[in-house]
């Protein structure tokens, strides 16, 4: 098989490296985006899944959630729902935003939203699935392609995933990523990369592989091993903020590099700092908690800063605890040496 291309284009958006950053609730928000960009970041950034009915009725909470991060080069929203009517005025929602990529959701698998008959649960349906893509494309500009994202089916015993790509081929999708899971495994087992590779060799257009990459070297595996076009990343990139760094890296021939005390520091307080210039200062310290866990994933008594900081009470007493912390590390590490 030949080297994996080093980007992917979709209708008019090139994506390079051909990584996307998933998808995901109250994580990929405007300022994780902006973080990541400064890390490297991937070829395409994903807006927050954003609930049809809401943004279509002009939400300003959902609204705020089209905002295009600084610097991006490629930015896609993604809307799910179940009502076609209601998906397709959200997806002309966020291309007015200035999405350059509008993404259908029928892939999750949480309750919360295939108890509503979305997400995955229209794999169920695909009469619905159809006309929900043939609304939304028709709703769409020419030139802002649509995509979907799904699993390989509801359960093990029905697979769907092919069926999908022919009615996405058929109404004018532009791409379609595959978690190689289905719902009712939920994040259990092995992504099926042999679905994908059954996917990315049926399809005529791109395809996006999802689904156990914690790590550049599986990035790269994987689009050696399916033939995809591009690779997309979700838990991986929690663990590993700087992954799409390190994939830039093997895609050059180049040898990552872990990130340094100082960077993960400085990482963890701009991060804040973004925080605090748009929220309350008590909202960017509830919400920096969760994403300190990210950047001190792996670092031996991270755990130790992360119970820290549920004590400050401002910014100035977050960046002491943060501060306090590195320095004592950096010191214990020297004296080892």
């Amino acid at each position: 098989m030949s080297p994996p291309a080093r980007s992917l284009r979709i209708g008019r958006v090139e994506i390079d490296p051909p990584v996307a950053m998933a998808p995901m609730a109250d994580v990929t928000d405007v300022h994780f985006h902006e973080v990541l960009r400064e890390l490297g970041g991937p070829g395409l950034y994903t807006a927050e899944m954003v609930p049809s009915r809401a943004l279509a009725r002009g939400a300003e909470r959902e609204r705020r959630m089209l905002r295009r991060p600084r610097g991006c080069r490629a930015f896609a929203v993604q809307v799910y729902g179940a009502d076609p009517g209601e998906l397709a005025a959200a997806a002309l929602e966020a291309a007015d935003a200035g999405a350059d990529l509008v993404d259908l959701n029928m892939g999750c698998p949480a309750k919360t939203i295939t108890g509503k008959a979305c997400g995955s649960s229209l794999l169920r349906d695909l009469d619905r699935v159809g006309e929900i893509f043939r609304a939304v494309r028709r709703a769409l500009p020419d030139e802002v392609p649509l995509t979907v994202k799904t699993r390989t089916g509801w359960d093990e015993a029905q697979p769907v995933f092919l069926e999908v790509l022919r009615l996405a081929e058929g109404e004018g999708l532009a791409a379609m990523t595959l978690h190689g899971r289905s719902r009712k495994q939920m994040f259990r087992g092995e992504s099926d990369w042999d679905a994908i590779a059954e996917l990315a060799a049926a399809a005529s257009i791109p395809v996006l592989g999802n689904g156990d990459v914690r790590s550049a070297e599986d990035a790269l595996a994987m689009l050696e091993w399916t033939g995809c076009d591009g690779v997309m990343i979700a838990r991986g990139a929690l663990a590993n903020p700087w992954i799409f760094r390190d994939l830039r890296a093997l895609l050059a021939g180049e040898r990552p590099s872990p990130p340094s005390l100082e960077e993960r520091r400085r990482v963890i307080l701009d991060h804040h700092d973004r925080l605090a210039e748009a929220l309350p200062a008590r909202e960017a310290l509830h919400r920096i908690r969760k994403f300190v866990g990210f950047y001190v994933h792996g670092l031996e008594r991270g755990g130790e800063l992360r119970r820290r900081l549920g004590e400050p009470a401002d910014g100035p007493s977050f960046r002491r605890l943060v501060d306090e912390f590195f320095d004592r590390v950096r010191s214990e590490d020297a004296c080892a040496a």
